[in-house]
This record gives C-alpha cells, structure tokens and sequence, in this order.
C-alpha cells in the first residue's frame, strides 16, 4: 500500500498515542474478521456493534494501530471525532495521491448495471479497479480507493437513502465523469419526495471535474446545470441517440452514433445503462471495436434480470433490489414473453407516505401484462388492489406451493423485491421443487 503512518495520522487529523511511525502500512480493515498483519484497524460504529469493542483483538491480530474515538488502551492508537468521517478522509487523500481517472456511477436504477458494463469497457484499454458487490456505500467505496495499486481507472457506484451521502461519497471520490442513469421515486422514506431524490442524486455534481452523463430521456435530469451535460437516450432531443434494434431473451441489440452493439443482458433498462456506458467509453477514449467486445462479456447481474433454467420454467430472477421504474421495467420484460406469465413480487421498501400509493400504481401497470399475481409482504397487499386479483402469501413456503399450482411447462415466473424479502430464497426453493416435480401437458 502506497502510504505510510505520517500521512495517515496527518490525513484523518487523528492524535497518536504510542505508535510506530516507522512501521509499513500494508493495509486498511475494518473487521478483524478478515484483518491482517500489519494493517490499521478503523473502530467504526454501527447499528448492530461497536467496532471499538474489538480494538484489543485488533492489536492482537497484527493490527499497527487502531483508529479510535476513544481510548481502549492508550497504546497503538490514533484519536478521531468520528472514525467513519475519519476512513473518508484518508480515502479522498489517497484518491487525489493516486490520481486515477475516476467514474462516479449514481441514479435510483441501473447504477450496479452501468457500472459493471462500463468496467468491462474501461479494462480494454487501461487498468482500472471497480467498486466490488455492494461497495457503494460510507464504508465500501472508501475500502475500495483504499486498496488501489497501480490502476489508472476507477469505476465506482454511489448510492445513497439518506440526506448527504451521495454529496459525500462524491467528495470523497472526485469524480472526473459524473454517471446519472436515472430518476425515479425510491427512499422517499427518508428523501421525502422526487424532488428530494433529485437533490440528493444531483449533488454529485457539486464534486465532478469535466463531463455529467445522464440518461437524457428522463425529464428530472434534463434539469440538470453543469457547464458540460452529455445526453443519453432514445428521444431524438438527446446528445447521443438509442434505437432498439432486437430485443430478445437472451439479451438486445441497439444502434447508437451509427454503431450496433449486442448486450447479453434482457430488458429494456439495461440498454439504456449500456448506452451510457458506450458513450463514456466514448469520452475516454476506447475505441468502438473493444466496446463493441466488452459490451458482448458476461457482466455480474446475480439476482438482477438473471434468467434461471428451472426444468422447463424460466425464472427471471430480479430479487435483488426493487423500485418502481425497476418494477416497470421488469414487469415490461415479463409482459413480452410467450407462454404463461407469473409476477412474484416483494415489497418496495423505503418509500414513506408514498409506499401505499406506488405499491398500487403498480399493481394497475399489471394488469393486462401478467396470467397470475403473487404477493408477499404487508405493502405488497396494495398490488393485488391495483392489480384486481391475485394471491397474497405470508411466507416464501406457501408462495412456493401456490406458483407449483399455477405453473406448467413453457412458463415465465418473474421474481422481484426489495432485498429483505429475501425473493432469492424463493427462488432456490421454486427451482428445487420444479426440477424434482414431473410436468404433464
């Protein structure tokens, strides 16, 4: 690791009590779980423990110092107001030490999407490092500057659902490209309304150095003021212009600027995150033909639109988060195919006083696009009114026994939901029970 003691210590403004300036720095953890020798152990505060209670083990574990708001043992320690303010600022340090070309990727939908297709662009030509698994928060995005070499690249996705994060996770980053890929109303719990996701999303803008790019053809972003905004989109008003050429299972294949390109991954959403991508590649200079290869690369979409082959059923396996555009969007997927079509879907979670409404608009966004409706979770009642119909289950269990009922060969069972519905154990349990029933026609 390209740091040492002095400028950690100077970086967080900490106060060191008893500690080795001399010593290499190897490393940055925040879990003595997973620490080792050598690295420096953050004490960070959470909901459910209090990283200060395993300072010990930490110093025990190799750990050089631990970076505290308290004293636990008056050696081997450095003291901060806050420790997690603290792990940002060493962070943005070595973000401007390093100096890479960094892609901030943020947006209510596609964020995770946009980012792995523009990683897979950016490795063509240069050596870039991503923000891994859900890495994209106060704690992960700060981790993954932190464990930067030698890249020249950094792809990083900010998320947020309080007042203040992206605006943060922006300064801590820098970002010389600015990514909104869209809009919509998700943690209206805590960001209140639209116009509050709108602020707290468009604060990245307040921290990026050359070029915004955003999909152009949401109307909240084309609001956007920054000296240099790049449009992205399917109306003809955008910078850069996306006709759909072929949509099908197995992924779509659209025309932007002239040039066709083929993605591997289904739904109409997930064109537009490649075309932003496409165009950021663009700006930094890949050239067509290794986007046009990299676009083409398997991506991670674990548990988002991941098609599932469950003997003689396709499970579309969209449990990984949920919102409303993203309902849509799958909802819009699910309607296009042939055969028996089942929505599954788990509550949208975090969005307040306008749960109940958006829960029911799109139970009606259903109706004529889906042969059966199953929900789960206490909002999820609010699309079966909307919808007119349906099935409400309790517990994955009786989910499972119900969809056995409706399903036969040929069908498409779409599965989505808010991550603590935990949809993606209904699906393990629907594909084990499916492949171990016979079907008859």
């Amino acid at each position: 690791m390209d740091l040492n003691v002095s400028e950690i210590v100077e970086s967080i403004r900490g106060k060191p009590f008893g500690i080795d300036f001399d010593v290499e720095v190897k490393g940055i953890s925040t879990d003595t779980r997973t620490m080792l020798p050598g690295e420096v152990f953050f004490a960070l505060k959470g909901e459910h423990h209090d990283g200060h209670d395993f300072v010990k083990e930490a110093i025990a574990k190799g750990a050089i110092f631990c970076v505290v708001e308290r004293k636990i043992t008056g050696e081997n320690e450095v003291l901060v107001e806050d420790t997690l303010k603290s792990l940002g600022d060493l962070a943005q340090y070595y973000r401007k030490k390093k100096d890479p070309r960094v892609i901030g990727i943020t947006g209510t939908v596609g964020k995770t999407t946009t980012k792995e297709f523009t990683y897979n662009i950016m490795k063509k030509s240069f050596k870039t490092l991503k923000t891994e698994k859900n890495y994209n928060n106060l704690i992960g995005l700060p981790l993954t500057i932190l464990s930067m070499e030698d890249e020249d690249h950094l792809v990083v996705e900010l998320g947020s659902n309080k007042k203040g994060e992206i605006r943060r996770l922006s300064e801590i980053s820098n970002p010389d490209i600015g990514v909104i890929t869209e809009l919509t109303p998700v943690h209206t719990e805590f960001l209140e309304d639209v116009e509050g996701v709108f602020k707290e999303k468009t604060s990245i803008c307040e921290y990026v150095n050359e070029t915004m790019v955003v999909n152009g053809d949401n109307a909240y972003l084309t609001r956007i003021e920054f000296p240099h905004v790049v449009k992205v989109g399917m109306s003809i008003d955008n910078d850069h212009v996306v006709e759909i050429l072929e949509e099908g299972v197995d992924g779509s294949v659209f025309r932007i600027d002239g040039t066709e390109f083929r993605i591997n991954v289904p739904g109409r959403g997930a064109i537009i995150d490649a075309s932003i991508s496409v165009v950021v590649g663009y700006i930094e200079g890949v050239p067509p033909l290794k986007i046009k290869e990299a676009l083409e690369e398997t991506i991670d979409v674990h548990h988002r639109m991941e098609l599932v082959d469950a003997c003689g059923v396709t499970i579309i396996d969209d449990s990984y988060n949920a919102s409303p555009a993203s309902m849509k969007n799958a909802i819009d997927y699910l309607s296009l195919k042939e055969g028996l079509r089942v929505a599954v879907l788990g509550e949208m979670l975090e969005l307040g006083k306008l749960s109940a409404q958006l829960h029911l608009e799109t139970g009606k966004y259903l109706k004529g696009k889906v042969d059966h409706l199953l929900a789960i979770g206490m909002d999820a009642l609010y699309y079966l009114a909307g919808y007119g119909g349906g099935f409400y289950a309790e517990e994955i269990d009786e989910a499972v026994r119900v969809l056995l009922q409706w399903i036969k060969p040929g069908s498409w069972v779409l599965v989505k939901g808010s991550r603590k519905n935990n949809l993606d154990l209904l699906v393990k349990k629907l594909k084990e029970r499916l492949c171990s029933t016979t079907f008859t026609t």
